[in-house]
């Protein structure tokens, strides 16, 4: 694992994996607590995969690996549900009845 956006972590990590999610919300539109379960997966993985690799683990050691990855869920939907709430927010100020970006 070489680039900076593979170290679980680091914030090239934190806005790549925001924007994965953050789009995979849009293009699907699953519940938000589907997302945090893939999301804490996600991180998990790449967790297990820098130890396996023997890479050394940014921040989080092996007994915290569940605390960060809720943590990291956590995070992400209040991020995807912040950008949800903008743009109802927007979209609705044209049109009362656009109600595409409400979470489902």
């Amino acid at each position: 694992m070489t680039g900076d956006w593979q170290r679980v972590g680091s914030r090239a990590w934190w806005v790549m994996a925001t924007a994965f999610f953050l789009g995979l919300e849009l293009v699907l539109r699953i519940k938000l607590g589907s997302i945090c379960m893939l999301v804490m997966g996600y991180a998990l993985a790449g967790l297990w995969l820098a130890d396996r690799l023997g890479d050394p683990l940014p921040t989080p050691r092996r007994g915290t690996w569940i605390l960060f990855a809720a943590f990291a869920g956590f995070v992400i939907c209040a991020a995807i549900f912040a950008v949800f709430a903008g743009l109802n927010i927007g979209l609705r100020s044209f049109n009362n009845d656009w109600r595409w970006f409400q979470l489902p």
